[in-house]
């Protein structure tokens, strides 16, 4: 087939029954024969909550550790992303930083380019996933 991208705000991740509906749109979709894309954010109001705090301690944050701050949230979904996809027997594994990049394939599918092959990419949080 082709390839899907999935964009997920904080509302549609913002609980863990969110985050579950979420993780089956994504195996659905990857089940159906697609290359699946999925950029995801913080849960819920996370972003602006983590924002308010920081402005609270400093009024101007050094940037690099503003965006160490507001790429937590990321990293908190992606990380319950891969938790919930993994529950469908999908095996995942959580990157951060510059590997928010999430690769799934069926288990034996062959594939090529590393661990960007076959399909599921995360960016905003991430998880290397494959059938288990």
């Amino acid at each position: 087939m082709g390839r899907v991208v999935h964009k997920y705000g904080g509302s549609s991740v913002a609980d863990a029954d969110c985050i579950k509906r979420v993780a089956q749109r994504i195996v659905a979709t990857k089940k159906a024969g697609n290359d699946v894309v999925v950029v995801i954010s913080a849960m819920g109001d996370t972003t602006d909550e983590l924002m308010d705090l920081a402005q609270q301690v400093s009024p101007l944050p050094p940037p690099r550790e503003l965006d160490m701050l507001l790429t937590s949230g990321e990293r908190i979904s992606a990380a319950l992303l891969a938790m919930a996809i993994a529950n469908l027997g999908y095996e995942a594994r959580s990157f951060t930083g510059l590997s928010k990049v999430v690769a799934a394939r069926a288990k034996g599918e062959a594939g090529h380019g590393g661990d960007e092959a076959g399909g599921i990419r995360v960016h905003g949080g991430a998880a290397r996933l494959r059938r288990a």
